[in-house]
């Protein structure tokens, strides 16, 4: 049976919710420790609510330009458009433009005119 100091929780705000980690074993604390600074790391690539992220740079330039992203971006980027494409009107990794217009939209209690959604697919 193990003893309570050898199990370790946290609750920690990251990628736009709240993550619960459990650990357990002698190097419970340490684990959750390299977990946090993990997630920290990849937030601060993959995330988009973070301007200077890979994807939040990517969303912004989507239409305009190219940028350079890191290989591990690149790798999961790829991934997610694969998925995309395995799994049509069930994921989509490229939503991000038409997301943004129907949230402007919910703001004025309007819905967006067909122009709009038209303009925002290619993104």
């Amino acid at each position: 049976m193990m003893e309570n100091n050898l199990v370790a929780q946290i609750f920690h705000p990251a990628m736009g919710t709240v993550m619960p980690h459990n650990a357990f074993g002698l190097y419970a604390e340490a684990s959750l420790d390299a977990v946090c600074s993990e997630v920290a790391r990849i937030e601060e690539r993959l995330s988009r609510f973070l301007p200077g992220s890979d994807v939040a740079r990517v969303n912004g330039a989507a239409g305009i330009k190219s940028e350079r992203l890191s290989l591990e971006t690149y790798t999961v980027l790829s991934k997610a458009v694969e998925f995309s494409r395995l799994c049509p009107g069930c994921f989509d990794v490229t939503i991000a433009p038409l997301v943004a217009l129907w949230q402007r939209a919910r703001e004025s209690l309007t819905q967006p005119d067909a122009s709009s959604i038209q303009q925002v697919l290619p993104l």
